[in-house]
């Protein structure tokens, strides 16, 4: 999958890390739109080009930007009441330019289950968070560790009792 040219759809903390990385490590020309966006955040970055989104329809974001010369779409709204505008956007922007990849974050993992039937990628924080919690933070005898060949505790001892009953 190549980076190009990538529209990055949200104003939190999550966009504007994308944003960053995308444009000074990787040298790609990234746009940032939401409907409450600061462009002072990013000003004196050349790679970044901002703008207000008016609403979240295909429309909108074809007045704003060239859809055509993007290669990915990451939708990180930090909301989960904007589900229903991900879902139509990521839809049409499927169906209208089937050779952009996108990728939404997701609160709830019914939502994956429903966005995986667009071919969409999606990824979430939380579930992040938690890996990282559990690699670095938790005691090896806490029913959540990870061990290291990436088994679970609880799955191991869960596996190790049911092995261990006879069946009569």
């Amino acid at each position: 999958m190549k980076w190009t040219n990538v529209l990055i759809l949200g104003s939190g903390k999550l966009a504007s890390r994308f944003a960053f990385f995308l444009a000074r490590d990787l040298k790609i020309d990234v746009y940032v739109s939401d409907f409450q966006i600061d462009p002072t955040m990013f000003s004196g970055e050349s790679k970044i080009r901002c703008c207000k989104l008016s609403s979240a329809n295909i429309m909108a974001l074809k007045k704003e930007v060239d859809l055509h010369a993007i290669s990915n779409v990451i939708i990180c709204w930090n909301s989960k009441d904007l589900f229903s505008n991900t879902l139509f956007l990521t839809m049409r922007l499927r169906s209208e330019f089937p050779k952009i990849n996108v990728h939404v974050r997701c609160f709830d993992e019914m939502f994956a289950d429903i966005l995986s039937r667009f071919h969409v990628q999606t990824f979430s924080t939380s579930n992040h968070a938690f890996e990282m919690l559990r690699r670095f933070c938790v005691e090896e005898n806490s029913a959540i560790f990870k061990r290291h060949d990436g088994s679970d505790r609880r799955r191991s001892d869960f596996t190790k009792l049911i092995d261990n009953i006879k069946l009569e």
